[in-house]
């Protein structure tokens, strides 16, 4: 059964902008979802590049730590 607001009962014309106004709201619908997508991706690779910055940190302070170590244990041995 048919109803009144069935696609074969419209216009040329109303089809047509039925399909315009699809088109946008498509259209937006991307841009939105590219947008959160690349905001995501872009927060990930800030907090990458804070993880590596925090990583180089802490290996300078292993470092140091070891070299003092050492040389305390070797003034020990003195």
């Amino acid at each position: 059964m048919r109803h009144a607001r069935s696609f074969d009962k419209r216009t040329h014309e109303q089809l047509v902008e039925i399909g315009r106004k699809g088109g946008i709201a498509s259209g937006r619908s991307r841009r939105e979802r590219r947008a959160a997508i690349n905001k995501a991706r872009m927060e990930d690779q800030i907090r990458r590049e804070n993880l590596d910055e925090l990583l180089q940190v802490l290996n300078y302070c292993a470092t140091e730590l070891c070299r003092v170590s050492r040389e305390k244990r070797r003034q020990g041995m003195r």
